[in-house]
């Protein structure tokens, strides 16, 4: 839901936390499918990646949105723009 003041700030804060929410639910799905389904595992495990890189852009946003600079959170990867560098076509998580 957006905040009652749609300010850039308080907009980032509700999506960070959109996104803070979305890797606890993978991160469960994960914890849940490893060992058991590999496919399932894979593809959860390649969402959770890119949630992870989702919240990493919205910190680096809202660094820039508080403080006027921008401070790279360094934990992804760049790449081109609709680039998902986890979910190209890569092997299955097979133990």
């Amino acid at each position: 839901y957006l905040p009652d003041e749609p300010t850039p700030i308080n907009i980032l804060t509700v999506l960070l936390e959109a996104e803070r929410c979305a890797i606890r639910t993978w991160s469960e799905v994960c914890d849940l499918t490893f060992g058991k389904d590999p496919r399932t595992y894979d593809m959860a495990s390649r969402i959770l990646q890119e949630e992870i890189e989702h919240e990493a852009w919205f910190i680096e946003l809202l660094s820039y949105a508080r403080d006027g600079k921008v401070v790279p959170s360094g934990h992804f990867r760049r790449g081109e723009p609709g680039d998902a560098p986890y979910s190209k076509n890569r092997g299955f998580y097979n133990p």
